[in-house]
């Protein structure tokens, strides 16, 4: 932690172009080591590193990304830490991995209390809906279902 508040430091410190910079190569950098872990995945069959095990994996990495990296570009943004709208989703990191198919996503969530860590992967389908054509008690009902399935899920 003590990295950090040096960074944290650096970062109020700088200027609005320098700024742009630590954005930039901070996105390079991820992208190739995320880069070189995909194409290790991809030389691998699935019947030696299953799609279960390629998933486990990439939730870690999502969930490594959005508690480090996905911060410190927050805080650089002047971005709420607490903001979800900005995490790394890792679907399209773990199609890369064969851990799912083009017609599903990843969805990752990170709980930590007492010290751990819990990791909770979702894989499945997306629907969309256009709630514009919902009336108020079908948008509620919705509401009430997401809510059972994320306390289901925990």
């Amino acid at each position: 932690m003590k990295d950090f508040k040096k960074i944290y430091k650096l970062i109020e410190e700088i200027d609005s172009e320098s700024i742009e910079g630590l954005h930039d190569i901070m996105c390079v950098v991820s992208n190739v080591i995320l880069f070189a872990i995909t194409r290790f995945f991809k030389d691998i069959p699935l019947d030696v590193i299953d799609p279960k095990a390629r998933i486990k994996f990439a939730s870690e990495i999502v969930s490594d990304i959005n508690k480090v990296i996905v911060p410190l570009h927050k805080m650089i943004d002047g971005i709420d830490k607490d903001d979800d709208r900005y995490d790394f989703n890792g679907t399209e990191f773990a199609r890369e991995l064969m851990a799912i198919t083009e017609d599903l996503e990843l969805h990752v969530k990170t709980t930590y209390k007492n010290g751990g860590r819990q990791i909770e992967a979702s894989v499945g389908k997306a629907i969309e809906i256009d709630e514009s054509e919902l009336d108020e008690e079908m948008k509620e009902n919705l509401k009430k279902m997401m809510l059972a399935t994320e306390v289901a899920k925990a």
